[in-house]
């Protein structure tokens, strides 16, 4: 018998569940699984010591995050004013969402962003983030990986969301797979139990 622990910071009050096996389909009766028990537990979190800005950002990227699928192309602000997101139907360069270098504001490909979940829409957003908020070189892709990463899993996210959110978007480049080797890296190394405050 195996134990299957899904991570859901944001979930609605409601909530159904689908699982199946693909060969079958959607079925009652699978030849293949039985589901002996469906619990609720608190979700793993882990505080982070970060600052208010750090803070007021994750909670307007999850709220962004979990609307995205349905919102309209158009701008989003917090209700300070301080973040942006600029929706659009497609950004110029292939990627779902990147950052101004001087102005800060984010763009996001809605054409992108609609097809990947709820945690791969937080993950983007944090990468962003932490590219001139909290890296100490604003052009380092591994650096802003490192802060993303550290955001989100503090949240409780998934870590096999974590891995779609990457490889959904990289290319078969030596950039590429060089950062993808460094993520399975670090998500071995460091789990919901474990952080440390030091840039690997």
């Amino acid at each position: 018998m195996e134990t299957y622990y899904f991570g859901m910071p944001m979930c609605p009050k409601n909530l159904d569940i689908l699982i199946y096996d693909k060969a079958e389909g959607d079925t009652d009766d699978s030849k293949f699984f039985k589901i002996i028990e469906l619990a609720e537990q608190p979700i793993k979190q882990i505080e982070l010591f970060v600052d208010s800005l750090t803070r007021d950002y994750i909670k307007f990227a999850e709220e962004f995050s979990l609307k995205a699928g349905y919102l309209p192309v158009g701008n989003y602000t917090d209700p300070t004013g301080r973040f942006l997101i600029e929706y659009m139907d497609k950004i110029p360069v292939p990627t779902p969402a990147r950052i101004h270098k001087t102005q800060d504001f984010i763009q996001a490909d809605a054409e992108l962003i609609k097809k990947a979940t709820v945690p791969n829409r937080l993950l983007f957003l944090t990468h962003e983030f932490a590219h001139n908020f909290l890296n100490h070189d604003q052009d380092d892709e591994t650096e802003a990986d490192y802060y993303g990463l550290k955001l989100y899993l503090a949240r409780g996210y998934p870590v096999i969301e974590a891995v779609y959110s990457f490889t959904s978007i990289f290319h078969d480049s030596e950039q590429s797979i060089k950062r993808l080797e460094w993520i399975d890296q670090f998500l071995k190394a460091h789990n919901l139990n474990y952080w440390d405050n030091n840039k690997p």
